[in-house]
């Protein structure tokens, strides 16, 4: 799988958090385990495999960072990040 196909499908899951109220994304924070997500089996081109965790990035702030990261169980990995303000705007992304 190419990594601009990763890159995609992660931003695809990435996008379902950032809709999310500030409120719930604080509880997302709490929790211990990350979301994790996956396609295919493994070997099969179709495969893939993630994880998207929640923290703090900033106490001052607020603001809330979203970690995706991606692979295909071969060389490409792929990680994306946002940052999301109390009024739920995205402050950086990348």
């Amino acid at each position: 799988m190419t990594e601009n196909t990763l890159l995609s499908i992660l931003k695809e899951k990435i996008n379902i958090y950032k809709t999310l109220p500030y409120f719930s994304l604080i509880e997302k924070t709490k929790e211990t385990k990350p979301v994790v997500f996956e396609n295919g089996i493994f070997g099969n081109p179709d495969f893939y495999q993630g994880e998207i965790i929640f923290a703090i990035d900033d106490k001052k702030t607020g603001d809330i960072r979203i970690i995706g990261e991606i692979d295909d169980g071969g060389k490409n990995k792929i990680y994306h990040n946002v940052i999301i303000s109390q009024n739920g705007e995205v402050v950086s992304e990348g």
